[in-house]
């Protein structure tokens, strides 16, 4: 009897899920605000190489009718797979009047319609040119506006074209005589070699890159012990950035003539000494490091609070000399350690004049401690526990002997390396508002500050952009202009507003300048607690005039 009671279970369980199949499969399409309706964007593993694209792609926006509401059958799976209403059109890739031939490229899409639930899908498509310059696109759909992006290392181009499906022509029946086509102009590049040297002689160390503002290319990379690197480059007037290492050299505009580029051309480009006067500091370090191998340090302007030059780890200099060049003129903080011991100096540096610095005070370092959580008591992993002043650091941070300390998974810094003169020292954390502290830390001593709570940020920037062309893209930023750290929260922006949120009160550069490369134009502002949010108008027209030729 047992037996047969469980046999009787299992089959009802069985039935029970048959049941819950057939009906997802035939009644849940019927029941609004499903998942599946929501057109998505399609989850690419990263671009296909050239070999592997056609010069005919499909467009999988879904087709729809008069009434806005998503038709599911009219996706296109490819060409052979006829939706109800099927639609073409021709891109024509051109160099200088010329077809353009297998050229790599990128169809971005948005549809322009809302479907019943409130959403719009996009998609991203990749395609070449055939020996023509051209390539056809087919979609179920009008209703969408699209971009073309040149993705390819041997052409470029000013910047992605726009394009909507106004321009589609119907393919059964055709609605003109000739299919519409999309114009992309592209630049054909040719290898040429940059052979980068100093005025003395040396191979250039740095970074370079080459730019045309005037059609929107640009190319740059990290430049070799050897001075050179290989650039593919349009034949055009260009213009050369250096941005070299060496102390001493600044970052200089060197132009390159047309007539210079041709495939498998060689630059030389000299990059001199900068005209502008600078101070030298030697730094007497025998009463900190004692004859040892190695120290650590940190030089910063004393007014600005800059990092002019640190390191975890260097060696000492033949008699216990450590020379810094070409140092602008003004105040300066050294804050170095060896071992056990840290040493703090101020100087002053004049123009064109060496200052004899000598680290002789010395003391045993201090340490500070601190638990750092949010409002209701979490621990905040890769917090700051840091010496306060006027230039911040980046996220993600990072530990820096002496100064900065990050929080682990338990909310816990210790800072160490401190020097006994320090008096204030700062918690923050990425989304929160920062807290300063006045401390006094004593040499050889633990200071401890127990749990410190961070509330949630609350500073808001609304960002208004004016005057954008239809068709180019711009991008976007937020920076703090005292982070050591790159900027962060960048975006690629098709629409006219943007918000920025959660921001600690600072203040900030709001930015913006053309994808394609240019120059940019940007505005500061200052949050505050009694200005806790701020506008900015950015002119997009600004950017694409400083981005003109000279």
């Amino acid at each position: 009897m047992r037996r047969k009671r469980i046999t009787l279970g299992v089959l009802v369980a069985l039935l029970v899920v048959l049941a819950g199949s057939v009906i997802y499969t035939f009644f849940w399409p019927l029941f609004p605000g499903r998942s599946s309706d929501i057109p998505v964007t399609p989850v690419q593993g990263g671009p296909p190489p050239k070999s592997a694209r056609s010069s005919t792609i499909v467009l999988e926006m879904p087709g729809i009718d008069e009434k806005h509401d998503v038709d599911s059958a009219a996706r296109v799976a490819d060409k052979t797979d006829a939706a109800p209403r099927q639609y073409s059109t021709e891109i024509l890739f051109s160099a200088q009047g010329a077809p353009a031939p297998d050229v790599a490229f990128e169809v971005h899409l948005r549809s322009t319609v809302d479907n019943r639930y409130g959403h719009r899908s996009s998609e991203t498509r990749y395609g070449v040119s055939d020996e023509n310059g051209t390539a056809r696109i087919l979609s179920g759909s009008t209703a969408f506006t699209g971009t073309v992006k040149v993705s390819d290392e041997d052409w470029a181009h000013t910047g992605p074209v726009a394009f909507s499906g106004a321009e589609f022509a119907c393919l059964e029946p055709r609605s003109n005589d000739g299919t519409p086509q999309v114009m992309v102009e592209v630049l054909g590049l040719v290898p040429v070699e940059l052979r980068l040297v100093y005025d003395d002689g040396k191979a250039f160390s740095g970074t370079a890159s080459v730019r045309s503002e005037s059609q929107g290319f640009s190319r740059g990379s990290n430049i070799g012990e050897s001075g050179r690197h290989t650039f593919k480059l349009p034949v055009a007037d260009l213009k050369c950035w250096t941005r070299p290492e060496r102390p001493g050299y600044e970052t200089v505009v060197i132009p390159i003539a047309a007539a210079q580029i041709f495939d498998g051309a060689v630059v030389e480009i000299v990059v001199k000494r900068s005209e502008r006067k600078f101070g030298n500091a030697n730094v007497n370090t025998r009463a900190l490091t004692g004859g040892q191998a190695s120290w650590w340090f940190q030089l910063s302007e004393r007014d600005k609070g800059r990092v002019v030059e640190s390191a975890t780890r260097t060696s000492v200099e033949v008699g216990d000399m450590r020379p810094f060049e070409y140092l602008s003129p003004g105040w300066y903080v050294l804050l170095a350690g060896c071992g056990d011991k840290v040493s703090r100096v101020e100087f002053e540096v004049l123009d064109a004049a060496v200052t004899e610095v000598v680290l002789d005070r010395v003391f045993d370092p201090a340490t500070a401690r601190v638990v750092i959580q949010d409002e209701q008591g979490h621990a905040l992993d890769g917090a700051v526990l840091r010496i306060a002043g006027r230039w911040g650091v980046g996220y993600p941070a990072r530990d820096v002997t002496g100064t900065v300390a990050v929080s682990d998974s338990t909310g816990a810094a210790k800072l160490t390396h401190l020097h006994p003169d320090t008096t204030r020292l700062l918690v923050e954390a990425y989304g929160y508002q920062a807290r300063e502290f006045d401390v006094s830390v004593s040499s050889g001593t633990m200071t401890d500050l127990g749990t410190v709570r961070l509330d949630v940020a609350t500073g808001r920037i609304d960002v208004q952009i004016q005057n954008m062309t239809p068709g180019k893209t711009y991008t976007i930023g937020c920076l703090d202009p005292y982070s050591s750290g790159v900027g962060t929260n960048t975006k690629i922006c098709d629409t006219d507003t943007y918000v920025y949120e959660k921001l600690p009160f600072k203040w900030y550069t709001i930015f913006i300048t053309l994808e394609a490369g240019g120059k940019v134009h940007s505005q500061n502002v200052e949050l505050k607690p009694d200005a806790p949010t701020a506008t900015v108008i950015l002119d997009a027209s600004e950017a694409e005039r400083r981005n003109a030729p000279d």
